[in-house]
């Protein structure tokens, strides 16, 4: 895992739960499976959200070491992810976001709010929880699973999360 400072998000936090609202996560909500007060994939493509698209891609260059190819990029989701106060995060599945595994895949959250509830990561022989910091991207290899930590919200907590594919010859 990779942690980057972002550029100061606070100011996004009203329009992505607005985003959340008029963008729920699938057309069987709220009856659906997966986590509630989620987005639909597409969170990046609005306009408001372009500087932090592009700061995402800033990490994921460092991470290449080398400029990202918009060509080379094979699949790109961004969503968000929202908790109220008093909600319960009881343990839920692990999950990764691996779109296809033969292919260079990363993905990183972004905290907007700040709060002491942060991911949990399967490594296969440890676990690791972060301890989330409001303004920074986590990012990790796409196909290692995570899950939100267990516990009681004690204040709204919001994310935004983000996964990129890029063909795997151009990562070499």
């Amino acid at each position: 895992m990779k942690i980057f400072e972002s550029i100061n998000v606070t100011n996004k936090h009203k329009q992505v739960l607005k985003y959340i609202k008029t963008h729920p996560c699938c057309s069987d909500f709220p009856k659906c499976e997966h986590p509630h007060y989620q987005s639909d994939p597409n969170l990046f493509d609005q306009d408001f959200m372009q500087d932090v698209k592009d700061n995402f891609f800033k990490a994921v260059e460092y991470i290449l070491q080398k400029p990202l190819e918009l060509d080379k990029v094979k699949k790109f989701k961004s969503w968000a992810y929202s908790q109220n106060k008093g909600d319960k995060l009881k343990e839920s599945f692990w999950h990764q976001h691996s779109f296809n595994t033969s292919l260079f895949e990363i993905s990183g959250i972004l905290y907007l709010t700040d709060t002491k509830f942060g991911t949990e990561f399967d490594y296969g022989h440890y676990h690791v929880i972060t301890k989330p910091q409001k303004n920074f991207w986590y990012m990790w290899d796409s196909k290692i699973s995570h899950r939100p930590q267990v516990g009681i919200i004690n204040k709204k907590r919001t994310i935004i999360t983000a996964a990129i594919s890029i063909d795997h010859e151009y990562y070499k």
